[in-house]
C-alpha cells in the first residue's frame, strides 16, 4: 500500500536570505521590501478559511517559520496544486506551503521540505471472525 505524504514546499528559490541570488532576483526581492510571497491552496485541515482569514496547521507552521526567520509574508491563494507549483517556478511566489503529495515528477521541478503530515491510506473492513 502506498502512503501519501504531504509536505510544506518550502521552495526558497533564490530568496535573499540564502545569499545566492542573481541581480534580477535581488531587485525583485528588494522591490517587495523583503516580504516573502507565499503561495498556498485551501486543503482542510492544513489550510482553510474561518470567516475571511486563512487558518490551519500549515498556516500556523508558516507563522512560526516567518517569526523565527524574522521575515514578513503575504499569502496568495491558488485554485490548484498545478497553479501553486507554477507560481513558484515562475517566480510569482518565493515559496509555497500547502498539502501537496510529493511525487518523483514534482521533485524534478521543485525542492520539498521533509514531510510533516502522513496521510497513509487506511482501509476498514468489518470483523467477521468467529473467535468465540
Amino acid at each position: 500500500m502506498k502512503n501519501c505524504t504531504i509536505s510544506v514546499i518550502v521552495l526558497l528559490l533564490c530568496w535573499p536570505l540564502n545569499g545566492s541570488c542573481g541581480q534580477a532576483d535581488a531587485e525583485r526581492a528588494e522591490s517587495r521590501e523583503q516580504k516573502l510571497i507565499v503561495s498556498t491552496k485551501v486543503f482542510k485541515p492544513l489550510v482553510y478559511r474561518v470567516n475571511d482569514e486563512l487558518v490551519g496547521f500549515s498556516i500556523d507552521l508558516l507563522k512560526v517559520l516567518a517569526e523565527e526567520l524574522g521575515v514578513e509574508y503575504e499569502l496568495q491563494v491558488t485554485e490548484s496544486i498545478g497553479e501553486l507549483l507554477k507560481s513558484v517556478e515562475e517566480g510569482v511566489a518565493d515559496i509555497a506551503i500547502a498539502g501537496i503529495s510529493i511525487t518523483a515528477e514534482r521533485e524534478e521541478d521543485v525542492d520539498f521540505s521533509h514531510s510533516y503530515f502522513d496521510a497513509g491510506l487506511q482501509i476498514l473492513v468489518p470483523n467477521t471472525s468467529d473467535s468465540s
